[in-house]
């Protein structure tokens, strides 16, 4: 038993110290990114901006549906046109937009059968102008600034795709709560991911491509339940990640509402972990390429560690039962300590420099000491959506699941 405790305080410490070096390495890199970002903002930039076409796909959104349009309408600094495909909606949501197009010159209302989400952008891409395209979920809605920002991203000629820095809106209760901190604390070490050459997923809300891009590969499949994964793998796949850059734009900010309870996250997060899984069987060739156009970073790192943190997250369980026993039998605690400072110091470097009001970051440097606990809820809903993944292990690899639906959760 002596030596059974020995290991596994061993393999423990070494992912413990793995973790403080990602998180780390993370921080550095992305504070480093965010100053890149300011000082490119501080360039003299060209008199015109690329054009942008803001593709709203939407489905039973009669809650939300005005909002995340008049979000867009409100935008100034670069042209645009914003498009909704309504797809087949059976509650108020085609009727709404009809009304809104009517007042509103730069709004394209398309309506269609109910085809699912692919299948919805799709239709609004073959509709579009603009030299750029964003991607704008009906239930979510965009900062002050966020097309002439993000355009200005693409006067690089390299940047083929940019993700958003999406925030959770006005938490209520503990689960809602979970996700703010959870986004906060995610989206801050995303820009590192760039810096390295790891971006693999331009998340849905916000997402933006050059419209050439998208075209030239047929636009986004329709054979998978999360559509922007399944996208960027594409493009990447296509055009490679070494030439082109696939980025974070942390300046352009993008707001979406969270998922009111526990059973309804497990919901949402069964759905992206199963799709992932998904896409990276899909194009497992990116998977130890040799090719030469994707960085080493991707093809031997980020995504064979994809599949190593999911073996780790099924083991973590009983690693961390066996460590609350080994710190009780022999009353030392040193290492759970560690592992709460090591999340809270992260937290706040965070939350700190963060664009929050007063108010609302006062309250995370609150709930800072408790970032581990918070962030093990996702863990658990991580880790039931990982053994019911593993039960569907059959229909991922034959990729037998081939309908992009709606997968609507309560909000």
């Amino acid at each position: 038993m002596e030596s059974v405790n020995r290991f596994i305080l061993i393999l423990f410490s070494i992912l413990v110290v793995f973790n403080v070096s990602r998180l780390l390495i993370g921080l550095t890199l992305a504070n480093w990114h965010q100053l890149r970002h300011l000082n490119r903002q501080r360039r003299k930039l060209p008199r015109s901006l690329p054009t942008m076409s803001v593709i709203i796909p939407a489905y039973n959104e009669e809650k939300y549906i005005q909002r995340a349009v008049k979000s867009v309408l409100r935008q100034t600094g670069v042209q645009f046109e914003v498009i909704v495909v309504d797809d087949g909606s059976t509650d108020h949501t085609g009727i709404l937009l009809d009304k809104m197009g009517q007042r509103y010159p730069q709004l394209v209302v398309l309506h269609q059968n109910n085809q699912g989400k692919s299948r919805a952008i799709n239709h609004g891409l073959a509709k579009a102008t603009g030299e750029l395209v964003m991607v704008l979920d009906a239930d979510s809605y965009l900062g002050e600034q966020a097309l002439m920002t993000m355009s200005q991203h693409f006067v690089d000629p390299q940047v083929i795709g940019m993700s958003a820095n999406v925030r959770i809106t006005r938490p209520l209760n503990w689960i809602e709560w979970v996700q703010k901190i959870e986004y906060l604390l995610g989206y801050r070490l995303k820009g590192s991911e760039e810096s390295l050459g790891l971006e693999y997923i331009i998340g849905g809300v916000g997402s933006t491509f050059r419209r050439q891009a998208m075209q030239k590969v047929g636009g986004y499949d329709t054979d998978s339940v999360t559509e922007d994964i399944d996208f960027t793998l594409k493009l990447i796949t296509a055009f490679g990640n070494r030439g082109w850059r696939f980025g974070y734009a942390n300046d352009v900010m993008a707001y979406t509402p969270p998922v009111q309870t526990f059973i309804e996250l497990i919901r949402q997060r069964l759905r992206w972990k199963y799709g992932r899984f998904k896409a990276l069987v899909k194009y497992r060739q990116l998977i130890f390429s040799t090719t030469g156009q994707y960085t080493k970073t991707l093809s031997w790192w980020k995504l064979p560690k994809v599949y190593g943190e999911e073996l780790m997250m099924l083991l973590e369980p009983v690693l961390i039962l066996w460590i609350i026993g080994i710190a009780i039998a022999y009353l030392d605690p040193t290492t759970i300590i560690s592992i709460l400072v090591l999340y809270t110091v992260f937290a706040l470097a965070t939350f700190i420099p963060e664009d929050l009001s007063p108010f609302e970051r006062l309250q995370l440097l609150l709930v800072a000491p408790l970032t581990y606990f918070i962030l093990y809820v996702i863990n658990v809903v991580d880790w039931i959506c990982l053994i019911r993944c593993l039960r569907k292990w059959r229909a991922i690899v034959r990729n037998q699941d081939q309908t992009a639906r709606w997968e609507h959760v309560q909000r």
